[in-house]
Protein backbone atom coordinates (compact mmCIF):
# COMPACT_ATOMS: atom_id res chain seq x y z
CA UNK A 1 0.00 0.00 0.00
CA UNK A 2 1.26 3.60 -0.91
CA UNK A 3 2.08 5.76 1.53
CA UNK A 4 0.50 9.26 1.81
CA UNK A 5 2.57 12.20 2.47
CA UNK A 6 1.39 15.24 4.49
CA UNK A 7 0.65 18.02 3.15
CA UNK A 8 -0.81 20.55 5.71
CA UNK A 9 1.08 22.85 7.71
CA UNK A 10 -0.96 24.54 10.88
CA UNK A 11 -0.93 28.31 9.54
CA UNK A 12 -0.84 29.35 13.62
CA UNK A 13 1.76 26.83 14.94
CA UNK A 14 1.12 28.83 18.58
CA UNK A 15 -2.42 27.99 18.21
CA UNK A 16 -5.52 30.04 17.28
CA UNK A 17 -6.95 32.96 19.64
CA UNK A 18 -10.43 34.20 20.56
CA UNK A 19 -11.67 37.26 19.31
CA UNK A 20 -11.65 40.12 19.83
CA UNK A 21 -7.75 39.05 19.70
CA UNK A 22 -7.12 39.43 15.73
CA UNK A 23 -3.65 37.92 15.42
CA UNK A 24 -5.27 35.17 13.95
CA UNK A 25 -7.38 36.02 11.51
CA UNK A 26 -9.12 33.33 9.30
CA UNK A 27 -8.57 34.09 5.89
CA UNK A 28 -9.57 32.82 2.26
CA UNK A 29 -5.85 31.34 1.67
CA UNK A 30 -6.41 29.38 5.07
CA UNK A 31 -9.75 28.24 4.57
CA UNK A 32 -8.91 27.02 1.04
CA UNK A 33 -6.00 25.20 2.26
CA UNK A 34 -8.00 23.23 4.50
CA UNK A 35 -10.39 22.19 1.73
CA UNK A 36 -7.25 21.40 -0.22
CA UNK A 37 -5.81 19.05 2.36
CA UNK A 38 -9.34 17.39 2.97
CA UNK A 39 -10.09 16.55 -0.21
CA UNK A 40 -6.49 14.81 -0.96
CA UNK A 41 -7.09 12.56 2.14
CA UNK A 42 -10.51 11.85 0.80
CA UNK A 43 -8.75 10.84 -2.93
CA UNK A 44 -6.01 8.81 -0.96
CA UNK A 45 -8.39 6.92 0.46
CA UNK A 46 -10.94 6.71 -1.96
CA UNK A 47 -7.93 4.51 -3.93
CA UNK A 48 -6.20 2.81 -1.33
CA UNK A 49 -9.12 1.46 1.37
CA UNK A 50 -8.04 0.83 4.48
CA UNK A 51 -8.43 -2.71 5.81
CA UNK A 52 -10.63 -2.99 8.82
CA UNK A 53 -9.40 -6.19 10.66
CA UNK A 54 -11.55 -8.50 13.11
CA UNK A 55 -11.64 -7.74 16.55
CA UNK A 56 -10.80 -11.30 17.33
CA UNK A 57 -7.00 -10.49 15.19
CA UNK A 58 -6.25 -7.31 17.05
CA UNK A 59 -4.73 -7.99 20.17
CA UNK A 60 -2.24 -5.15 21.92
CA UNK A 61 -0.37 -8.08 23.33
CA UNK A 62 0.35 -10.38 20.76
CA UNK A 63 0.68 -9.46 16.58
CA UNK A 64 -1.21 -12.31 14.55
CA UNK A 65 -0.45 -12.42 10.61
CA UNK A 66 -1.96 -14.46 8.57
CA UNK A 67 0.90 -15.12 6.35
CA UNK A 68 4.38 -13.91 5.89
CA UNK A 69 6.87 -11.37 7.88
CA UNK A 70 9.05 -9.49 5.81
CA UNK A 71 11.61 -7.11 7.48
CA UNK A 72 14.41 -6.23 5.38
CA UNK A 73 13.35 -8.93 2.82
CA UNK A 74 15.97 -9.18 -0.47
CA UNK A 75 14.26 -7.04 -2.80
CA UNK A 76 12.97 -8.77 -6.19
CA UNK A 77 13.22 -12.68 -4.38
CA UNK A 78 10.43 -14.78 -3.90
CA UNK A 79 8.50 -14.63 -0.69
CA UNK A 80 7.35 -18.05 0.63
CA UNK A 81 3.82 -18.39 2.16
CA UNK A 82 4.25 -18.31 5.84
CA UNK A 83 7.81 -17.22 5.55
CA UNK A 84 9.55 -15.40 8.00
CA UNK A 85 12.29 -12.55 6.68
CA UNK A 86 14.04 -10.04 9.07
CA UNK A 87 17.38 -8.73 8.78
CA UNK A 88 19.21 -7.06 5.88
CA UNK A 89 19.37 -8.77 2.32
CA UNK A 90 17.84 -11.59 3.60
CA UNK A 91 15.13 -14.50 1.42
CA UNK A 92 13.23 -16.73 2.59
CA UNK A 93 11.66 -17.98 -0.52
CA UNK A 94 10.14 -21.57 0.41
CA UNK A 95 6.99 -22.66 2.74
CA UNK A 96 7.41 -22.32 6.31
CA UNK A 97 11.38 -20.35 5.56
CA UNK A 98 13.11 -18.56 8.25
CA UNK A 99 15.75 -16.28 7.51
CA UNK A 100 17.61 -13.80 9.56
CA UNK A 101 20.45 -11.73 10.21
CA UNK A 102 22.50 -10.51 7.13
CA UNK A 103 22.34 -11.74 3.43
CA UNK A 104 21.03 -15.39 4.74
CA UNK A 105 19.35 -17.67 2.41
CA UNK A 106 16.47 -19.79 3.58
CA UNK A 107 15.06 -21.74 0.46
CA UNK A 108 13.72 -24.87 0.60
CA UNK A 109 10.42 -26.05 3.14
CA UNK A 110 10.34 -24.87 6.75
CA UNK A 111 14.74 -24.36 6.70
CA UNK A 112 15.92 -21.83 8.98
CA UNK A 113 18.75 -19.66 8.25
CA UNK A 114 20.47 -17.14 10.54
CA UNK A 115 23.51 -15.12 11.41
CA UNK A 116 25.62 -14.14 8.54
CA UNK A 117 26.01 -15.64 4.89
CA UNK A 118 24.37 -18.37 6.18
CA UNK A 119 22.43 -20.95 3.60
CA UNK A 120 19.90 -23.41 4.09
CA UNK A 121 18.84 -25.36 1.14
CA UNK A 122 17.73 -28.32 1.94
CA UNK A 123 14.33 -29.31 3.31
CA UNK A 124 14.12 -28.75 7.41
CA UNK A 125 17.88 -28.06 7.36
CA UNK A 126 19.23 -25.37 9.78
CA UNK A 127 22.72 -23.05 8.99
CA UNK A 128 23.82 -20.97 11.39
CA UNK A 129 26.74 -18.73 12.50
CA UNK A 130 28.94 -17.37 9.23
CA UNK A 131 28.80 -18.48 5.86
CA UNK A 132 27.94 -21.89 7.14
CA UNK A 133 25.71 -24.60 4.07
CA UNK A 134 22.96 -26.81 5.05
CA UNK A 135 22.21 -28.43 1.48
CA UNK A 136 20.42 -31.25 2.13
CA UNK A 137 17.33 -32.65 3.90
CA UNK A 138 17.41 -32.18 7.94
CA UNK A 139 21.25 -31.27 7.81
CA UNK A 140 22.71 -28.79 10.26
CA UNK A 141 25.64 -26.47 9.95
CA UNK A 142 27.24 -23.73 12.56
CA UNK A 143 30.03 -22.28 13.28
CA UNK A 144 32.21 -20.63 10.25
CA UNK A 145 32.50 -22.14 6.89
CA UNK A 146 31.07 -25.38 7.47
CA UNK A 147 29.10 -27.08 5.32
CA UNK A 148 26.77 -30.32 6.19
CA UNK A 149 25.52 -32.02 2.28
CA UNK A 150 24.30 -35.22 3.92
CA UNK A 151 21.14 -35.89 4.62
CA UNK A 152 20.41 -35.63 8.26
CA UNK A 153 24.10 -34.64 8.59
CA UNK A 154 25.82 -32.04 11.04
CA UNK A 155 29.01 -30.37 10.77
CA UNK A 156 30.03 -27.81 13.30
CA UNK A 157 33.15 -25.68 13.85
CA UNK A 158 35.54 -23.98 11.33
CA UNK A 159 35.65 -25.75 7.83
CA UNK A 160 34.34 -28.78 8.78
CA UNK A 161 32.18 -30.85 5.99
CA UNK A 162 29.86 -33.52 6.85
CA UNK A 163 29.32 -35.09 3.40
CA UNK A 164 27.38 -38.40 3.56
CA UNK A 165 24.41 -39.56 4.97
CA UNK A 166 24.23 -39.16 9.63
CA UNK A 167 27.66 -38.15 9.18
CA UNK A 168 29.09 -36.14 11.93
CA UNK A 169 32.11 -33.60 11.84
CA UNK A 170 33.30 -31.20 13.94
CA UNK A 171 36.34 -28.97 14.79
CA UNK A 172 38.77 -27.23 12.86
CA UNK A 173 38.86 -28.80 8.81
CA UNK A 174 37.36 -31.94 9.35
CA UNK A 175 35.74 -34.08 7.06
CA UNK A 176 32.97 -37.26 7.29
CA UNK A 177 32.54 -39.13 4.55
CA UNK A 178 30.99 -41.94 5.04
CA UNK A 179 27.77 -43.33 6.65
CA UNK A 180 27.08 -42.53 9.88
CA UNK A 181 30.96 -41.67 10.28
CA UNK A 182 32.42 -39.12 13.15
CA UNK A 183 35.37 -36.91 12.36
CA UNK A 184 36.08 -34.91 15.18
CA UNK A 185 39.31 -32.62 16.16
CA UNK A 186 41.54 -30.73 13.55
CA UNK A 187 42.17 -32.24 10.22
CA UNK A 188 41.11 -35.48 10.94
CA UNK A 189 38.45 -37.68 7.90
CA UNK A 190 36.90 -40.34 7.48
CA UNK A 191 35.74 -42.32 4.50
CA UNK A 192 33.91 -45.62 5.47
CA UNK A 193 30.84 -46.27 7.26
CA UNK A 194 30.53 -45.98 11.30
CA UNK A 195 34.30 -45.03 11.15
CA UNK A 196 35.28 -42.71 13.72
CA UNK A 197 38.63 -40.23 13.86
CA UNK A 198 40.13 -37.93 16.12
CA UNK A 199 42.89 -35.85 16.98
CA UNK A 200 45.30 -34.11 14.30
CA UNK A 201 45.47 -35.43 11.08
CA UNK A 202 44.00 -38.85 11.57
CA UNK A 203 42.60 -40.98 9.29
CA UNK A 204 39.20 -44.06 9.26
CA UNK A 205 39.13 -45.25 5.78
CA UNK A 206 37.44 -49.43 7.05
CA UNK A 207 34.29 -50.23 7.74
CA UNK A 208 33.36 -49.14 11.98
CA UNK A 209 37.27 -48.59 12.56
CA UNK A 210 38.48 -46.04 15.09
CA UNK A 211 41.41 -43.70 14.34
CA UNK A 212 43.07 -41.08 17.93
CA UNK A 213 45.73 -39.42 18.36
CA UNK A 214 48.07 -37.93 15.83
CA UNK A 215 48.74 -38.61 11.74
CA UNK A 216 47.31 -42.22 12.52
CA UNK A 217 45.34 -44.18 9.89
CA UNK A 218 42.96 -47.06 10.53
CA UNK A 219 42.80 -48.94 7.53
CA UNK A 220 41.41 -51.82 8.36
CA UNK A 221 37.90 -52.92 9.28
CA UNK A 222 36.90 -53.10 12.69
CA UNK A 223 40.33 -51.87 13.67
CA UNK A 224 41.68 -49.44 16.48
CA UNK A 225 45.05 -47.57 15.80
CA UNK A 226 46.36 -44.83 18.58
CA UNK A 227 49.05 -43.15 18.94
CA UNK A 228 51.34 -41.53 16.58
CA UNK A 229 52.35 -42.15 12.81
CA UNK A 230 51.87 -46.01 12.69
CA UNK A 231 52.21 -47.95 9.40
CA UNK A 232 48.64 -48.20 8.25
CA UNK A 233 47.68 -52.29 7.83
CA UNK A 234 44.43 -53.15 5.65
CA UNK A 235 43.70 -56.61 7.04
CA UNK A 236 45.88 -57.91 9.46
CA UNK A 237 45.62 -56.18 13.06
CA UNK A 238 42.60 -55.90 15.24
CA UNK A 239 44.61 -53.05 17.16
CA UNK A 240 48.12 -50.82 16.66
CA UNK A 241 49.66 -48.10 18.73
CA UNK A 242 51.44 -46.11 16.46
CA UNK A 243 55.35 -44.91 17.80
CA UNK A 244 56.52 -43.36 14.27
CA UNK A 245 58.29 -39.34 14.20
CA UNK A 246 57.01 -38.26 10.67
CA UNK A 247 54.74 -39.23 7.84
CA UNK A 248 58.07 -40.78 6.00
CA UNK A 249 59.09 -42.20 9.53
CA UNK A 250 56.23 -44.29 10.39
CA UNK A 251 56.50 -47.36 12.82
CA UNK A 252 54.77 -49.45 15.11
CA UNK A 253 55.60 -49.95 18.83
CA UNK A 254 52.77 -52.37 19.41
CA UNK A 255 50.22 -54.52 17.51
CA UNK A 256 47.32 -57.55 18.31
CA UNK A 257 46.20 -59.43 15.57
CA UNK A 258 42.88 -61.10 14.92
CA UNK A 259 44.63 -64.09 16.17
CA UNK A 260 45.43 -62.56 19.21
CA UNK A 261 48.90 -62.14 18.87
CA UNK A 262 50.79 -59.50 20.16
CA UNK A 263 54.11 -57.74 18.89
CA UNK A 264 56.25 -55.05 20.99
CA UNK A 265 59.04 -53.04 19.83
CA UNK A 266 60.41 -53.19 23.19
CA UNK A 267 60.11 -54.98 26.34
CA UNK A 268 57.42 -56.09 28.73
CA UNK A 269 57.42 -55.96 32.34
CA UNK A 270 55.61 -58.50 34.17
CA UNK A 271 55.54 -60.02 37.63
CA UNK A 272 54.79 -63.51 35.63
CA UNK A 273 53.87 -65.03 32.81
CA UNK A 274 50.98 -67.20 32.44
CA UNK A 275 51.74 -69.98 30.35
CA UNK A 276 49.53 -73.06 28.34
CA UNK A 277 50.95 -76.51 27.46
CA UNK A 278 49.55 -76.83 23.84
CA UNK A 279 49.18 -80.76 23.58
CA UNK A 280 47.69 -80.66 27.31
CA UNK A 281 45.90 -77.94 28.25
CA UNK A 282 47.69 -77.96 31.59
CA UNK A 283 48.52 -73.80 31.97
CA UNK A 284 51.89 -72.67 33.85
CA UNK A 285 52.78 -69.11 35.42
CA UNK A 286 56.21 -68.70 34.83
CA UNK A 287 57.97 -66.07 37.49
CA UNK A 288 61.68 -64.68 38.17
CA UNK A 289 62.19 -65.62 42.29
CA UNK A 290 65.89 -64.62 43.50
CA UNK A 291 67.24 -64.69 40.13
CA UNK A 292 65.88 -68.09 39.37
CA UNK A 293 63.19 -69.52 37.23
CA UNK A 294 60.61 -71.16 38.26
CA UNK A 295 57.15 -72.44 36.76
CA UNK A 296 54.34 -73.66 38.60
CA UNK A 297 51.12 -75.10 37.47
CA UNK A 298 47.86 -73.98 37.89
Amino acid sequence: MSQYTPMYTKPYPDGWKNKPDETTPVTAEIMEAYDNAIETIEEYLQVNPIEQAEAADVDLNNLVVRNSISLGREADTTTGPFSFAAGGQVTASAPCAHAEGIMTLASSDASHAEGQGTVAQGSYSHAEGQQTKATNLGAHAEGNGTMATGVFSHAEGDATQSISFAAHAEGGSTTANGMYSHAEGRESSTCARAAHAEGTGTVANGDSPHAEGWETIAGSDYQHVQGRYNVEDTYKYAHIVGGGSSDTDRKNIHTLDWEGNAEYAGTVKSAGLKLTDTVTGQEYVLTVSDGSLEITAV
